[in-house]
């Protein structure tokens, strides 16, 4: 809050002014759409392997793509939600990052793939500095 520097007819001088501040932010960001970023294309990938000749085939298909579709596919597509969110926030809320290979298939095969990546404390430092230059 910043108090007014000088009296006018609607406040006094020394009165704590509230101004509001708005960031433009594209709605529904696809980077930040986990159906996006992993789960729409994973049975989209699966439905363009079958031929398909008019609509009904074509429901067919996307519905047999989602059952066939593997739990583990879902996890990895969160994982690497986690990942972009960290990376956005070391960008400041830009989207001028690369996504880091992460190496899940590998953790997979493993039996180790985790359910939540942690956080850089870089990014959490950058991200609360954010939330404190919000006025609310």
């Amino acid at each position: 809050m910043v108090e007014a520097q000088r009296s006018s007819k609607n406040r006094p001088a020394d009165t704590p002014e509230l101004k509001c501040t708005s960031i433009a932010k594209p709605p529904r960001r696809p980077d930040f759409n986990v159906l996006d970023l992993g789960f729409f294309s994973s049975i989209q990938a699966h439905q363009y392997r079958k031929r398909v000749y008019n609509v009904e085939q074509l429901v067919d298909a996307v519905e047999s793509g989602f059952v066939e579709l593997k739990s583990v596919t879902l996890s990895k597509s969160f994982i690497t939600l986690q990942s972009v969110l960290e990376q956005a926030m070391l960008d400041r809320g830009g989207n001028t990052y690369k996504i880091p290979h992460l190496g899940k298939d590998k953790w997979v095969r493993l039996g180790d793939l985790l359910l939540s990546l942690p956080c850089s404390s870089e990014a959490v430092k950058i991200g609360k500095a954010a939330l404190d230059d919000v006025v609310v």
